[in-house]
C-alpha cells in the first residue's frame, strides 16, 4: 500500500523486482540509461595510431557518465588503388559474440508449453520497438546455464515487417537465456537477452503451461507485446491431464503488482485442444479502464479444494 501511494503521488513507473518475464533490476538499469556514439573530424596529422586523451562531461545533475579515457585514431586508410577487405556481420555472428547491440532496439517474451518426451515447447514473440522497421535477417538461441546453445532459430528466408513475429523452439526443462539478434534494412544491429525458466507447472494431478497475452483476429490467437487502444486483451494458457469428470477452475486477475490486490477478475473459458486431457483456457482482459503502464496478469488454475498453480505475465499498455 505504501509503494502504491508513493507511485500515485509521484506518477512514477513501478518496476517489479521479480517477474516471470523479466527481472526488474536489469530492466531498470536498461530503461534509465542512455547510450550514445560520438563522431568527429580529424586532421591528417592526428592519424598516427596512438592514444589521444578524451573525456565526456554533462551539465545535467545526478548523471553518471561512463566513457573511455582515451581513443586511438588510426593511420590513413589504404590508397585508392588498394581494396580493403570487407567483414560481413551476420545475425548469427552477433548472437554468438554475446555482446549487446543497441542501434536497433528489440523486445521479446516467451512462454513454455508441454511437448512429448518430457520436453518443453518455448513460444517466443519478439519485435523492434519501432513498428515501421523492416528486419532483413535475424537469429535466436536458447542458451543453457553452461553457456551452450541448446536450440536455435536460424532466421527467416524473407524480410520481416509484420510485428510481433513468433517462433517456436524445443528444449528440456531448465533455465535458459533467450538471445535474439537482428539487422534491419538500414544496417542497424540489435539484440535482446532475457532469462527463461522452461517448465510446466504442477497443479495437483493437472499440469499448467505458461501464459501468453495477445489478440484473437479471426478466432486465431496471436501474441502481442504491448497494447494501446484495444478494448481487450486475450489471455491464453493450456492445461494437461484433465480426465472426464475432472472439475477445474481457472480465473485471471489484473493487479498493479505481483502480489497486490486484484483490480478485476475474469473467469477462464475452456476449449478442447485436440488432444486427450488437453484444454486451451482463454479470458478477455478489459483494457479500456486501464491507464497506460504495466500490470500483472495472474492466472490461477486448479481443481476446487486442491492446491492450484499460479502463472503470471506482465501486460504493458502504451500511451
Amino acid at each position: 500500500d505504501g509503494i502504491g501511494a508513493l507511485q500515485g503521488q509521484t506518477n512514477a513507473p513501478l518496476f517489479h523486482l521479480i517477474t516471470n518475464t523479466e527481472p526488474g533490476l536489469p530492466r531498470m538499469a536498461r530503461e534509465t540509461a542512455g547510450y550514445y556514439v560520438a563522431t568527429f573530424d580529424t586532421e591528417p596529422d592526428e592519424l598516427v595510431g596512438k592514444p589521444h586523451p578524451s573525456s565526456v562531461r554533462t551539465t545535467r545533475k545526478d548523471v553518471e557518465v561512463r566513457d573511455r579515457p582515451f581513443l586511438v585514431v588510426g593511420r590513413p586508410g589504404p590508397t585508392p588503388h588498394t581494396v580493403a577487405p570487407t567483414t560481413v556481420i551476420t545475425a548469427e555472428a552477433m548472437a554468438r559474440s554475446g555482446k549487446p547491440y543497441r542501434d536497433l532496439p528489440l523486445r521479446a517474451t516467451a512462454s513454455s508449453f508441454r511437448n512429448a518426451n518430457g520436453t518443453v515447447n518455448v513460444i517466443v514473440a519478439w519485435e523492434p520497438t519501432d513498428p515501421t522497421v523492416k528486419v532483413m535477417t535475424a537469429y535466436a538461441a536458447l542458451i543453457d546455464e553452461a553457456g551452450a546453445a541448446r536450440e536455435i532459430w536460424p532466421g527467416q528466408t524473407e524480410p520481416l515487417s509484420t510485428w510481433p513475429t513468433s517462433l517456436g523452439m524445443t528444449v528440456k526443462p531448465g533455465t535458459y537465456r533467450l538471445r535474439i539478434t537482428a539487422i534491419d534494412s538500414n544496417g542497424r544491429q540489435g539484440s535482446v537477452d532475457d532469462t527463461l525458466v522452461a517448465e510446466i507447472r504442477q497443479a495437483g494431478a493437472l499440469q499448467v503451461s505458461g501464459l501468453l497475452l495477445g489478440q484473437q483476429p479471426g478466432g486465431k490467437f496471436a501474441p502481442r507485446l504491448q497494447f494501446t487502444n484495444e478494448p481487450e486483451a486475450i489471455a491464453y494458457l493450456e492445461i494437461y491431464g484433465a480426465t472426464e469428470g475432472t472439475r477445474v477452475a481457472a480465473y485471471f486477475e489484473v493487479a498493479p503488482t505481483t502480489n497486490g490486490p486484484a483490480s478485476s477478475t475474469v473467469a477462464g473459458t475452456f476449449a478442447s485442444a485436440g488432444e486427450d486431457g488437453k484444454y486451451a483456457v482463454t479470458a478477455k482482459i478489459p483494457l479500456a479502464s486501464l491507464a497506460p503502464g504495466d500490470y500483472v496478469i495472474r492466472a490461477i488454475v486448479g481443481e476446487p479444494g486442491k492446491p492450484g498453480a499460479r502463472v503470471i505475465r506482465t501486460l504493458h499498455k502504451a500511451r
